[in-house]
């Protein structure tokens, strides 16, 4: 004999009646004929604390969903990875659908960035290659902008903010073109004509990556020329510079970068050449990105370290920002350490390589908050 079963629903006064008419069988599954199906979504391998009538704790699959089946009541469910909170009501047989994530990178402010990483909270907010939205508006040297790209996490407490301090916060890289799947871009000025993003606006390497044209007229890694950068070089940049791009809530909330280059160039492979300078947007150089030393002076590695983004074995290869069909040639701040004239770079195939200070290659510059 089959077992009658007795459907119920909650009342604008919070009593449960007896009969509602909208629920079929075919909502009721199996054996669990009195409860709803939930599916939760969060990040793959989130622990989802339910409370209510229950109490549990669930853990997302790899497909980034969850499946529990609740009775009537009211339910929080609170992903343990940082405490994000969603409420639902019960009072159905149905599917019920619930987002139970934090919010992603591009989501939070760059105070609330700023915020989180000055905490030392990052690396349990995000993850390495997480990437954010900024709109480039303005002139730098001769490339016109008003487009939205991506920055993305390099590393964490990777970089320190003076010469006696800790390594600590985000850097991030520029750019792609998406914050899911994107294609890596730089941006590029002049690149088949030599006429613009160039390293110096003669055939040198003289005075390194300290002195060089591109961190101060270009960049506006400082607003010092063969400088430190100051407390006002993000904040009231150098003119027609990429730094006067950038969002302004952004450059409110970047902290300087204490870096380690060949500040001679001039054809030596010197330690002694191997010095530190302040900066807010400097290059990569050519350890950063590889992991091994090539065409840089030997004794950079000994105060480099490759970014995490990189060893985990993302691309090093960079699209035109305005084709993206086109690979191409980007700079590292790192002279080249066998003659007097050239800058590292990373070829259009992403292997290193290295380039004439005057040629005008792809700019991906990295940053710090």
């Amino acid at each position: 004999m089959a077992q009658a079963i007795q459907m119920q629903r909650k009342n604008d006064s919070g009593v449960y009646e007896n009969y509602y008419p909208n629920t079929v069988m075919s909502q009721v599954e199996g054996n669990l004929q009195m409860k709803a199906k939930v599916v939760v979504t969060a990040k793959a391998g989130d622990n989802i604390t339910v409370s209510g009538e229950t109490t549990q704790t669930v853990t997302i699959t790899d497909n980034g969903m969850a499946t529990i089946y609740l009775s009537y009541g009211n339910y929080t469910f609170i992903n343990n990875s940082d405490n994000f909170t969603v409420k639902l009501n019960i009072d159905t047989v149905k599917t019920y659908e619930i987002l139970v994530k934090a919010k992603l990178l591009n989501d939070y402010s760059w105070a609330e960035i700023s915020e989180i990483s000055v905490n030392g909270n990052a690396p349990n907010k995000f993850a390495i290659g997480d990437a954010k939205a900024i709109n480039l508006n303005g002139t730098a040297s001769k490339l016109s902008l008003n487009t939205t790209l991506y920055c993305y996490i390099l590393g964490f407490d990777h970089d320190k903010s003076s010469a006696s301090g800790a390594a600590d916060g985000i850097t991030f890289g520029t750019f792609k073109t998406a914050a899911s799947n994107g294609v890596d871009v730089c941006l590029v000025s002049g690149y088949s004509n030599d006429s613009d993003f160039r390293m110096n606006t003669t055939a040198t390497n003289s005075g390194g990556w300290k002195s060089c044209d591109m961190r101060y007229n270009i960049l506006g890694s400082t607003n010092t020329q063969n400088g430190d950068a100051t407390a006002t070089t993000a904040t009231s940049p150098k003119a027609d510079t990429l730094m006067t791009c950038l969002p302004s809530d952004l450059r409110a909330v970047m902290r300087p970068m204490y870096i380690y280059t060949d500040n001679t160039g001039s054809s030596f492979n010197t330690a002694s050449h191997v010095t530190g300078t302040l900066d807010y947007l400097p290059l990569l150089a050519e350890f950063e990105v590889f992991g091994t030393r090539t065409n840089a002076n030997s004794a950079e590695q000994n105060n480099q370290t490759q970014y995490a983004y990189y060893k985990n074995g993302n691309s090093k290869k960079k699209y035109n920002h305005s084709n993206t069909s086109s690979a191409v040639i980007w700079w590292n701040r790192s002279p080249y350490y066998n003659n007097n004239n050239s800058f590292c770079t990373v070829y259009s195939n992403g292997s290193a390589n290295y380039a004439n200070a005057i040629s005008s290659c792809g700019v991906a510059p990295m940053f710090k908050v």
